[in-house]
């Protein structure tokens, strides 16, 4: 994967560079769509961990500004919005979906190092705590 998206990036760039090595409006863009890809399969593979901008932006080799304002320009919001967007509505599938485990289990898969804090957020994006969004699902 990490070849191939090197691989597009070259050739995007090569063919959207104009006279004076710019990129045309359109390659910046896509190029910058790219990366939040990047960013958001960076996301969801360390999603039960602490993950930072600042982790992401090392993997990816860019300042962690940078990479901020393009999450914020691709995303319409910033990264610990969509971070935390992630998480509860993945908490929100598996609620749903995996009956069998636990909301404290469901609370550390998706980043949350206690229940209660994990309940307080939830509650405050789905006006329900989690035992009751998974009996009313």
């Amino acid at each position: 994967d990490d070849e191939l998206l090197t691989a597009l990036l070259r050739a995007v760039n090569r063919l959207g560079a104009k006279g004076r090595g710019e990129e045309s409006p359109a390659v910046q863009k896509s190029r910058e769509e790219l990366l939040t890809d990047q960013v958001c399969q960076y996301v969801f593979a360390h999603l039960s961990e602490r993950i930072t901008l600042a982790d992401i932006a090392g993997e990816l080799h860019y300042s962690a500004n940078h990479l901020g304002k393009i999450v914020q320009e691709v995303l319409g919001m910033n990264f610990s919005a969509y971070l935390q967007k992630t998480r509860l509505s993945y908490a929100a599938h598996l609620l749903r979906e995996k009956k069998q485990m636990g909301v404290g289990e469901i609370a550390h898969l998706t980043g949350y190092t206690s229940s209660d804090s994990f309940a307080r957020v939830f509650r405050q994006e789905y006006g329900l705590t989690p035992r009751e969004y998974r009996h009313g699902a």
